[in-house]
């Protein structure tokens, strides 16, 4: 299960809907102008359409940095600190998977493909987001320090 948008993907797509759209619209009875008005339309509107995604993306990672920032900054050790316990318990189940139970000569934890998809995804995830709390505290400070405080 992805959880991007994958805009590289739905850029090609829509580039592909313009090209096919663009001969049918070569296909019409009509004046050469009247074609390249139509393809003209066509390509803004193929624009507008990644123009919005882009837009979206952006958003989407703007509300995805302030869910991090806030977990971050919480009162609570608990709120502060899920990610990493999270990913701790992760780096075991690998490790005892992976490492210990093959030279200790141990029964393998069943992991179901999904489980493992959520490690993949958490750990990308957590991954980024130390990255970004590690900028959002260094952006904080300079702040911080140019107000004075």
């Amino acid at each position: 299960m992805k959880f991007s948008l994958g805009l590289d993907a739905v850029a090609k797509a829509i580039g592909s809907l313009v090209e096919t759209t663009g001969q049918v619209i070569d296909e019409f009875h009509t004046s050469t102008e009247e074609k390249l008005q139509a393809k003209i339309r066509l390509y803004a509107l193929a624009n507008e359409t990644i123009a919005t995604l882009l837009t979206y993306q952006t958003k989407l990672a703007e509300y995805q940095a302030r869910v991090i920032m806030t977990e971050t900054t919480g009162h609570s050790w608990l709120q502060r600190n899920w990610r990493p316990i999270t990913m701790l318990v992760f780096v075991a189940i690998i490790v005892y998977n992976h490492v210990l139970a093959p030279i200790f000569g141990l029964t393998p934890a069943p992991i179901p493909g999904n489980l493992w998809d959520v490690i993949k995804i958490g750990l990308g995830g957590y991954v980024i987001g130390r990255s970004a709390e590690k900028i959002a505290f260094k952006v904080l400070s300079e702040k911080g320090g140019k107000d004075g405080g």
